[in-house]
């Protein structure tokens, strides 16, 4: 039978995955918490994030090049900051892939937009909700509990 998911259910299920992965109070996990800046996550934390959430959701996907794509130095400006040809070369990087889950402007710092709602707003665009007919054919996910 197909899977879908509501919101409220996938955040509670990201938030469980990053309690557990970075040993943090569920309490004190939030829609906009920073992974790195406010959960502590280091770059082996976010690539064991990822695969737990790959676990999680039971997708085949390997997240970690989704959610946390590969940066160059040509990406951004000497603050870190993203450039124009920082997001046309994400883009090139995940052919097909939307990013719009990771809220791509000039100026941004990936590491602010890393958080936990950009996770959720991933793993909702892969388990849409019954009532979103746009999506809901597109990406259906067998098994697993909810």
């Amino acid at each position: 039978m197909a899977k879908v998911m509501k919101s409220e259910e996938i955040f509670r299920r990201v938030r469980e995955v990053v309690a557990r992965a970075l040993y943090v109070d569920k309490a004190n996990i939030a829609w906009e918490s920073r992974l790195g800046a406010d959960l502590a996550a280091e770059w082996l934390d976010l690539l064991d994030l990822a695969f737990r959430l790959q676990q999680e959701f039971k997708t085949d996907t390997i997240l970690a090049k989704h959610l946390f794509p590969k940066m160059t130095n040509e990406m951004t400006d000497a603050d870190g900051r993203l450039t124009e040809t920082g997001i046309e070369l994400l883009y090139e990087s995940l052919p097909g892939e939307s990013l719009a889950h990771l809220g791509l402007e000039p100026g941004a710092r990936m590491e602010d937009l890393q958080t936990v709602g950009m996770l959720c707003r991933y793993m909702r665009s892969r388990f849409p909700e019954r009532d979103d007919p746009a999506l809901a054919d597109e990406y259906r996910v067998f098994g697993g509990e909810g």
